[in-house]
């Protein structure tokens, strides 16, 4: 099913996505207002920005019904430097804390063939 835009509205009228892309965007603040500008123009739905405290984000669809999230990382915060876990009842995932863990992606035992390596 192919999803149905709208111009000027504030819901996108679509199946629910199977998946979802977050694209880092801009380099400048303005970048993002002018990317929203530009999907309406061309009858893409197109939330407003939404400011996440670390990150400014856009949504949008595309033509497949794909959500789209473009973002522009706030120049001064960097969650990355000094993480806080506010959540009074955290996972045990998430007490494993920010950095990668290494046992959460084995190696396989056997590389995928050259022949099978296609898109």
């Amino acid at each position: 099913m192919r999803p149905r835009w709208k111009k000027k509205t504030t819901a996108c009228r679509c199946a629910a996505p199977s998946s979802s892309i977050t694209y880092p965007f801009g380099r400048e603040a303005d970048d993002l207002w002018e990317l929203k500008a530009r999907l309406e123009a061309a009858g893409f739905w197109a939330s407003e920005v939404i400011d996440h405290g670390f990150i400014w984000s856009l949504y949008s669809f595309d033509p497949n019904g794909i959500a789209i999230e473009f973002s522009y990382p706030l120049p001064d915060v960097d969650v990355r430097r000094r993480p806080r876990l506010v959540d009074p009842q955290p996972s045990a995932v998430t007490l494993e804390g920010p950095d990668p863990v290494g046992h959460a992606w084995p190696h396989p035992d056997t590389p995928i063939p050259e022949e099978e390596k296609r898109v």
